[in-house]
């Protein structure tokens, strides 16, 4: 009904708008009580969809919102306050009026504040933050004893701490006493500082063992290449060295030169034969009696550079591809003896 004054001052504290003012001066002078029924309707929804849109906050409401904000944070830590008082009225630097601070310590409340504190319980901690904190005065590091009424008497008795009190959650300690307790726990963060730095001295030196061992094994197998390399090079520098004297010792047409027509003498192939059959049978029925080539450990089989009967060829074949020096022994072929192959 407001918003629909015909007085300008009255609408605009209810916040009237254009339509409201256009329909107030339309009905000014007519007595249609139906039509006025039907907009004083329209101007309450308009009104209540504008309310429901801006919602304003309150100078309560907002007071309220920062009072709690600021009790939450201050229970979530432990608040300290501090009280300012002047030295002197003078404003001036290290001049300390005895009477004008006690007057402002007695105004405030401090000294009957203090007195009440010194008398009372000023430290009250729960069960579980005296525990946490001096446990170690009462039991060993590595037990969990309960956070219970018990548990806290037996750390207080241990302490020595007289005067104390015990409800049902807290521990009611006065002013004093939390200087005892802190001095008597005092040695063991030393004791945890020489743990510590042992500690760190057993893993530092431990990291430079596990450097050096390193450094041993990446040096060792160095050496080996390097030992491995310059064998080989030893190696294929004989190898060159004997074909480059080969070469020199050829005739120029060696290479140009075609091969001889081979030609095989039957006879003298059977006469091979029937001397490697009679050479075999030698070594089978005269020298393995007499244990020859035969490995001395007891186990069997024959030492790792004598191969029995095989051929020359067969020979030829395992001293390829092996180190200058490399040797093996064989039975002969063509006669009753023993064969010496060396690279």
């Amino acid at each position: 009904m407001l918003r629909l004054s015909t007085n300008d001052f009255v609408a605009e504290l209810f916040d009237a708008d254009k339509e409201d003012k256009k329909t107030a001066r339309q009905m000014k002078g007519k007595g249609d009580a139906k039509a006025a029924k039907a907009n004083l309707k329209k101007s309450m929804k308009k009104a209540a969809k504008a309310a429901g849109k801006t919602n304003k906050t309150t100078v309560g409401a907002a007071f309220k919102l920062s009072l709690a904000k600021l009790m939450t944070e201050m229970n979530s830590a432990s608040p300290h306050f501090i009280r300012c008082l002047k030295p002197n009225m003078h404003k001036s630097p290290k001049e300390f009026d005895v009477d004008l601070v006690t007057k402002q310590l007695r105004y405030t409340g401090m000294l009957e504040t203090t007195r009440i504190r010194r008398e009372g319980y000023s430290y009250r901690p729960t069960f579980e933050d005296f525990l946490k904190r001096y446990k170690v005065l009462g039991f060993p590091f590595s037990s969990n004893p309960p956070a219970t009424l018990s548990t806290c008497q037996t750390i207080l008795d241990a302490a020595g701490v007289k005067g104390w009190m015990v409800g049902k959650t807290k521990v009611f300690l006065r002013y004093f006493h939390s200087d005892e307790l802190n001095q008597k726990f005092a040695p063991f963060p030393n004791a945890a500082k020489v743990v510590q730095k042992v500690a760190r001295g057993f893993h530092a030196r431990y990291e430079v063992r596990k450097i050096l061992e390193q450094k041993k094994k990446t040096m060792d197998a160095v050496d080996r290449f390097v030992k491995k390399a310059e064998q080989l090079n030893a190696g294929m520098r004989y190898v060159m060295e004997q074909l480059c004297d080969e070469d020199r010792k050829r005739p120029a047409d060696f290479w140009t030169k075609p091969p001889p027509k081979v030609v095989v003498d039957k006879k003298k192939k059977a006469v091979e034969q029937k001397n490697r059959k009679q050479s075999v049978r030698w070594f089978k029925e005269v020298e393995m009696k007499k244990g020859v080539g035969i490995n001395e450990d007891g186990e069997g089989g024959f030492q790792v550079w004598f191969h029995g009967i095989i051929t020359r060829q067969q020979s030829e074949r395992l001293l390829a591809g092996t180190l200058p020096g490399t040797f093996l022994v064989r039975v002969a072929e063509s006669r009753f003896g023993y064969s010496l192959s060396h690279k």
